[in-house]
């Protein structure tokens, strides 16, 4: 079995600071739209180690993105999955699981009042 060695930091290019990028990458529009999101959420949970790892990558990745945020919020699972990763995942699943939750904890849609 080969392992694929994933970077031990979300790229800080992607992140946007407390506010979303209002210029969405195109590819991270495409993604969702095509239905990625629900299978990617499914990935962190039916994966093997190296699917969840790439699936918390583009969780953390697409999360960038306000829309997707409440999309990854809304998917049954989704954030229970990234928090199960957080606790029992990788060093890699729970670096990029964590980014992930703190950037849809940005989004108000998605908080608890």
């Amino acid at each position: 079995m080969t392992t694929t060695r994933w970077r031990s930091k979300p790229n800080p290019d992607l992140s946007p600071g407390p506010n979303a990028n209002p210029n969405p990458n195109p590819n991270q529009v495409a993604i969702a739209q095509a239905g990625g999101i629900p299978l990617l959420v499914a990935l962190t949970r039916d994966g093997t180690e190296d699917q969840q790892t790439a699936a918390a990558v583009a969780l953390a990745n697409l999360a960038h993105n306000a829309d997707n945020q409440v999309s990854i919020a809304q998917v049954p699972g989704g954030i229970k999955q990234l928090v199960a990763l957080v606790r029992d995942g990788t060093g890699a699943q729970r670096t990029f699981a964590d980014h992930a939750l703190k950037q849809l904890a940005l989004d108000a849609d998605n908080q608890v009042p």
